[in-house]
């Protein structure tokens, strides 16, 4: 399996693509084909055991042995609190919510970086890499943690994560303060998502600070979904969760179901689509998004546009995202005409704007719908979902489930079975809930004690465990900063702070 990129005829392999994350041509890698699976062949088997197989069709340049001993340690006891990886809660004849908020830092993003590390040290053995690896990443908030966790006190890499400090919530800003390790590195801007994430891919596609860190020993490399390490590990959420669904009964063996999924950067949903192409009996991929909702108005319309459109700040911060990366592997694999995705790239840079044919438009909409939310909805939703179903959902999730309502009223005759993708635990996010349930009290662990005496949900442990822990990472720097400090970070070998 070869790995090609978005723009252009470069083909690299997959420990070249893992390890330097973004084409040269400022493109993102892909596999140049997709492979097709039997999904019985996953029917009654362990995540682990579906991960190995899986990932041992897009990553096959590594032996599936030493591939598959890499995933047994990553989703292990130890990294996740659930026996089966991911939860599955049915809470009515027809939907069900996947969980996957079990891993060490309680989102999603754990599913894919508690693999990555593992990823990353053999293709830098694979590709003979001598030189330390310096992560770069930019976060709205769960990426960087999860990140952060997953690569800490590893030999030979250091990571810096760039974060919107005024768009997380006080929760995860916390843990990214506190984060432990002697090799992370994350710095709060005055700033947001976007601001970050084009740093990064500035970064990346600079020759001059390439040439730097090649100069100082560092191959610069991501943790953000632009990286296939990122992504395709998210492909075998999907695959399990269809798995169990036939073994508890809740669909028959080649039952369509539906999936909605909250997005922001495109990339868990993205998954989702890649494991309906590879032979998942997937129907409709459902996008969800908040008031940020250029992904929602483009999938409705085939008009992405940006301009004049402001930033918004919501309760749902982990989708607060006006440039959504991988979108464009989405249009790639729906039109594999490298020259027009690079202008439908280069036109939303420069322009802020681009615009799909009638035909592209409608070939899109076969497969996508996309509704989005507002702040009041949010906080709405999650208390009628609490109230009727007696289970308590984060905001995140809270506007997938009403886009998953918007979609079964307008589609009423579609029956089929309903994933909603719950991606972050409520704890992570808590002021939506001071409300709800009328916490008056301001320190988040106080409210947190008093949200579960009134609902019986209970407090994480890496909760607990973060209210003792210090700050270390009070750092807060402008936006303009953001190229020069990481340049001085690497000038100075990783010891600038």
């Amino acid at each position: 399996m070869m790995f090609k990129s978005t723009r252009g005829n470069e083909k690299v392999s997959a420990s070249y693509a893992i390890l330097h994350g973004l084409a040269k041509d400022g493109g993102l890698y892909i596999p140049d084909q997709l492979p097709n699976i039997d999904i019985k062949d996953y029917l009654g088997k362990t995540y682990q055991e579906i991960a190995g197989g899986i990932l041992a069709l897009f990553f096959d340049e590594f032996s599936k042995e030493e591939l598959q001993e890499r995933i047994d340690m990553a989703y292990s006891g130890t990294n996740f609190s659930h026996e089966e990886i991911t939860g599955i809660k049915q809470v009515r004849g027809n939907k069900a919510y996947l969980e996957l908020y079990y891993g060490q830092t309680l989102a999603f993003k754990d599913q894919a970086l508690s693999l990555y590390p593992y990823l990353l040290l053999l293709a830098k053995k694979y590709q003979q890499e001598q030189r330390e690896l310096l992560i770069l990443a930019a976060t709205s908030g769960d990426t960087g943690k999860a990140a952060m966790e997953a690569v800490k006190d590893v030999d030979g890499i250091k990571i810096i994560v760039l974060y919107p400090t005024d768009g997380v919530s006080s929760m995860q800003k916390e843990q990214m303060q506190k984060q432990s390790g002697n090799n992370v590195f994350p710095i709060g801007i005055k700033g947001n998502f976007d601001d970050a994430q084009k740093v990064v891919k500035h970064v990346f596609s600079n020759q001059e600070i390439q040439d730097l860190a090649a100069q100082n020993n560092m191959l610069l490399t991501s943790a953000n979904s632009i990286n296939v390490a990122r992504l395709l590990p998210q492909v075998v959420y999907y695959v399990d969760a269809y798995a169990r669904l036939v073994k508890s009964e809740a669909i028959k063996l080649g039952d369509e179901i539906n999936i909605t999924v909250p997005t922001g950067n495109f990339g868990n949903i993205l998954a989702a689509f890649i494991a309906k192409k590879i032979g998942v009996p997937i129907g409709k991929v459902i996008c969800a998004t908040n008031e940020n909702n250029v992904l929602a108005d483009f999938i409705r319309t085939g008009r992405y546009d940006i301009r004049n459109r402001d930033f918004l700040v919501t309760h749902s911060p982990s989708m607060d995202i006006l440039v959504s990366s991988n979108l464009e592997r989405f249009l790639s694999n729906l039109f594999p005409d490298t020259e027009k995705i690079q202008g439908y790239m280069e036109s939303l840079q420069k322009e802020q704007f681009f615009e799909l044919t009638a035909k592209e438009f409608a070939e899109m909409q076969e497969h996508i719908a996309a509704y989005d939310t507002s702040n009041i909805q949010t906080i709405r939703t999650i208390a009628e979902v609490y109230a009727n179903e007696q289970y308590l959902i984060d905001p995140h999730t809270s506007v997938a489930a009403y886009a998953q309502e918007c979609y079964e009223q307008e589609f009423p005759d579609d029956k089929r079975f309903q994933l909603i993708v719950s991606t972050a635990h409520p704890y992570k996010f808590l002021d939506c809930y001071r409300e709800i349930f009328g916490v008056n009290v301001k320190n988040d662990y106080q409210a947190a004690a008093e949200i579960a005496s009134k609902t019986a949900v209970e407090i994480p442990p890496k909760i607990l465990e973060l209210e003792k822990a210090a700050i270390r990472f009070p750092n807060i720097i402008e936006k303009e900063e953001m190229v020069s400090h990481i340049t001085d970070f690497i000038k100075t070998g990783g010891t600038h702070e």
